[in-house]
């Protein structure tokens, strides 16, 4: 799997596919849709040179905005796999899972959103 560019930004520098819809796995694609925003922005910035205060400003707050929906989309994930009920042949399986895992898991996602300067939201 990919790393997300927050946790080595060098990953969007050793690619340049700017294309989001490709498939691949969920890092992959935010750090595609991030080269794409930052591309715009400069182009546009270029292109627009009276206005290029207010277009670096939209870049980086739809920078901010994909991140805030990785965050919040890598949460939401996480715990479906973690909480779903699973079935097989239509019947389900019994997964319960403890109150030590969910603890387990909930300080997991903690230390993760803490790690290289990430900040809780």
């Amino acid at each position: 799997m990919t790393t997300y560019w927050i946790s080595d930004i060098c990953v969007l520098i050793t690619s340049l596919d700017i294309n989001p819809f490709n498939k691949g796995d969920k890092n992959k694609q935010f750090n595609a849709l991030t080269r794409l925003i930052i591309a715009i922005t400069l182009i546009s910035a270029i292109l627009n040179k009276d206005d290029y205060e207010n277009i670096i400003l939209a870049g980086g707050i739809s920078i901010l905005l994909s991140v805030l929906i990785y965050l919040s989309s890598y949460n939401s994930y996480s715990e479906n796999l973690l909480y779903s009920e699973n079935y097989v042949n239509d019947e389900k399986i019994n997964t319960t899972v403890s109150d030590d895992s969910k603890k387990i898991y909930n300080k997991n996602i903690s230390d993760l959103t803490l790690e290289k300067g990430i900040k809780s939201l």
